[in-house]
């Protein structure tokens, strides 16, 4: 966990925090201290509390030099005050799995609605089920399905789900 100022420098951090930061590469090309995503989470976070509205989810992820993934998440601390000494906490951890999906469904072109299908499907729903979730038909539900095994090159679940699972693990 890293605490910062308003201002974005470092207060205190903890030494899982540090042993990250040295794994993440340098961001100095844009002048910053700090790597985009970690500060925009921040950011995010200071805007959430707030009160900002269309403010985003405070979290996002960023790849180690040595390619793994780590999940970045914020949350504000201390409320504002006149003298702007709120702190924002953030915290690296390691990316799982599921935190991963997402990114690679949109590399492989997936509009939005084939990447919610594509989750319920790795999560094992039966096409019914994801058909009644989702307010859509069973053919609509097909239609999709045969458009997200095209852009991915399967041809069946188990095929879908084990080229994810070895991408993601690939990935990691």
């Amino acid at each position: 966990m890293l605490l910062l100022g308003d201002d974005d420098s470092i207060i205190s951090l903890t030494e899982a925090a540090r042993h990250w930061l040295a794994q993440l590469p340098p961001d100095h090309a844009r002048g910053l201290d700090l790597p985009a995503a970690i500060l925009s989470a921040a950011s995010q976070a200071r805007a959430l509390a707030a009160g900002r509205p269309g403010t985003g989810i405070p979290e996002g992820r960023i790849r180690t030099s040595a390619g793994n993934w780590l999940r970045v998440h914020a949350a504000r601390l201390a409320p504002d005050s006149p003298r702007g000494n709120g702190q924002t906490a953030v915290i690296l951890e390691p990316a799982k799995p599921a935190d991963l999906s997402p990114l690679i469904l949109a590399l492989h072109g997936l509009t939005s609605r084939e990447r919610q299908i594509t989750q319920l499907l790795l999560r094992g729903l039966p096409t019914a089920d994801i058909a009644q979730r989702l307010f859509i038909s069973r053919h609509t539900l097909s239609d999709h399905m045969k458009a997200i095994f095209a852009k991915l090159g399967v041809s069946s679940r188990p095929e879908l789900t084990a080229l994810l699972l070895d991408q993601v693990l690939a990935d990691t």
